[in-house]
């Protein structure tokens, strides 16, 4: 794999050692610039890793004793921000891919999709990309066809309720700093998942995010 010459770093949590061994020698065969810091069984314990290696890359286990996964996520990137979260699963059921976005997941791999592909998934979110597994590109595009399905241009089952919470902020003119502060994330993660409900509904401009959230019902201004 090609990338930055600077190392990766990656924290692996998962519950079952031989699984976060596995992950470790996979890695290490791909070669790259990509290394594993540390290794985590529970998400308490990969918040306080998070705390004192504040690695680039964390390689989630969505099911987790205790606190789950997508709840580590959430502390994690409230912790840090520019920490990226790879999120790995047997499936991502359409909750799960709502509760992951919410908590600032930017990349899905499903544990069937063929590990030759995970230093690749880990290099992308790294370097601020999405990555989706295919299972999750096939429900993205499930949930575009139901909307040409429905004989409607509304996108608001590409939306999850955060989603629309922010854009209804948005409209109503909080700035992103008090988006943040509403959330409880930081502004470059509130403007950076703004960007991207934008480019997922087809707007460019704030004014044209406020017209959407009028038509749809999500805003009330006038």
């Amino acid at each position: 794999m090609k990338g930055n010459s600077r190392q990766i770093r990656v924290l692996l949590v998962d519950d079952h050692e031989m699984i976060r061994g596995g992950l470790r020698t996979i890695i290490k065969r791909q070669g790259g610039n990509i290394t594993v810091v540390e290794e985590a069984e529970t998400g308490e314990r990969a918040i306080e890793l998070c705390k004192c290696l504040a690695p680039d890359v964390v390689v989630m286990d969505i099911k987790l004793p205790g606190m789950d996964g997508i709840d580590a996520v959430k502390s994690i990137t409230a912790l840090n921000s520019r920490i990226k979260v790879l999120v790995i699963s047997a499936d991502f059921p359409n909750h799960v891919v709502d509760r992951a976005l919410d908590a600032g997941v930017t990349g899905f791999f499903c544990k069937g999709s063929g590990w030759r592909k995970l230093g690749t998934a880990i290099e992308a979110v790294y370097r601020g990309q999405s990555y989706c597994c295919e299972q999750i590109a096939d429900l993205i595009r499930a949930r575009t066809e139901q909307v040409a399905a429905d004989g409607s241009d509304n996108k608001l089952v590409l939306l999850s309720v955060r989603d629309r919470d922010m854009i209804r902020l948005i409209s109503d003119g909080l700035s992103v700093s008090e988006i943040a502060e509403v959330f409880g994330r930081s502004p470059k993660t509130i403007d950076n998942r703004r960007r991207e409900i934008m480019a997922r509904i087809g707007v460019s401009s704030i004014p044209e995010l406020v017209k959407y959230a009028l038509r749809e019902g999500i805003s009330d201004l006038y």
